[in-house]
């Protein structure tokens, strides 16, 4: 059992003020120095590097935990993350970029800044009015958690197949079938979505491997950068195995200036908004894992630290 639940919260010093505000009307005796309070059980921080050495829960105002998962202080027993209203963003988000490929807007942005009134029929992709045409379609969704779940459900009216890849090939709801990473039928995709955490297992999964089996289809990136070996990526869009990238997520954010990303004619990059963290998102999710421990309840958003999520 964590102790101090009823203390005080240190809340690091990168998070909105807004959070210490709706912590403090929640009731929450809110620090973020230790030289004028005892010291406290209890950060929310995604910052390893300031968490007081007497902390035993940590709650992650993120629902990605790779950042802190190896740098935190020995007695951190409880490591919780936030994921309310994320993966229902992030399923937005990726039905929002499938449907502005199908439709080739990336091709009229270029156009637009060359000042071109051009149209183009759509180029032996599905219309994306017709949902008739997607009934042959497969989508292959790596990740079946929470994001993975999200993104099935976002997607369900564009392909006529879901496939779930998932390292132990479990069944889950909103896919038609779920299949271990060694069983993905990678040829068979239309489009192909990364939505895993970052674990060591996950480093670079969609790499050159998975990139030679595809056919033409469209990456969207919604998990996490560092799951991508960016350089096969390169290589699998210029030869065409990779038709369209779609990408939300990089291993260094912000993309540094003169990275290839910035120029690809067949890259759609945003800057890591399809599961932005709202403040009340933060407080929410805080207040309902603090609920869940002082009832002696396990909360749904526990990390596991040997999984890695």
């Amino acid at each position: 059992m964590v102790r101090g639940l009823h203390g005080p919260v240190f809340v690091g010093p990168e998070l909105d003020h807004s959070v210490r505000v709706a912590l403090t009307e929640a009731g929450i005796e809110v620090v973020g120095d230790l030289g004028f309070c005892e010291s406290p059980r209890v950060a929310i921080t995604i910052d390893p590097t300031v968490i007081p050495p007497t902390v035993e829960w940590v709650h992650c105002p993120f629902m990605g935990v790779d950042s802190l998962l190896g740098h935190l202080p020995a007695t951190v027993q409880v490591l919780t993350r936030t994921t309310v209203g994320m993966p229902e963003r992030i399923g937005s988000y990726t039905s929002t970029a499938v449907a502005a490929e199908r439709w080739g807007f990336h091709t009229y942005y270029q156009r637009q800044s060359q000042h071109l009134w051009e149209q183009t029929i759509l180029g032996g992709l599905p219309d994306p009015s017709d949902s008739s045409a997607v009934q042959d379609l497969s989508a292959v969704i790596l990740g079946t958690g929470w994001v993975g779940s999200a993104v099935a459900q976002g997607i369900r009216t564009q392909f006529g197949d879901l496939v779930g890849v998932s390292l132990s090939g479990e069944s889950k709801p909103f896919f038609d079938r779920v299949l271990p990473f060694n069983k993905a039928p990678w040829e068979e995709a239309d489009c192909v979505i990364g939505a895993v955490p970052l674990t060591p297992h996950t480093s670079k999964i969609l790499g050159e491997q998975v990139f030679l089996r595809l056919t033409g289809a469209h990456l969207v990136l919604v998990g996490r950068g560092a799951t991508v070996d960016f350089d096969a990526l390169r290589v699998a869009l210029d030869q065409g195995q990779v038709r369209h990238a779609t990408i939300d997520v990089y291993p260094v954010e912000p993309i540094p200036d003169g990275e290839w990303l910035w120029d690809h004619p067949h890259l759609t990059l945003t800057p890591h908004i399809s599961g932005l963290t709202i403040p009340s998102d933060i407080v929410s999710a805080f207040l309902a894992v603090r609920d869940d421990l002082l009832a002696g309840r396990t909360p749904d958003v526990l990390v596991n630290f040997r999984r890695g999520y």
